[in-house]
């Protein structure tokens, strides 16, 4: 789990750190950030999945 959050927070890190990138391509940013979110979203309930 922990090298997922890290992978996840240098993405994040690279992602911030291209801002203007982030302005160019503003449809594949949003793509990418709704596929993380449900991605995300997928992990949290298999987790929950697991402890009920």
């Amino acid at each position: 789990m922990i090298p997922v959050v890290g992978i996840i927070s240098y993405v994040l890190f690279l992602l911030i750190d291209k801002k203007s990138w982030i302005r160019d391509n503003l449809s594949i940013t949003i793509a990418f950030g709704g596929f993380l979110f449900f991605w995300l979203l997928s992990i949290v309930f298999y987790i929950y999945d697991l402890f009920e």
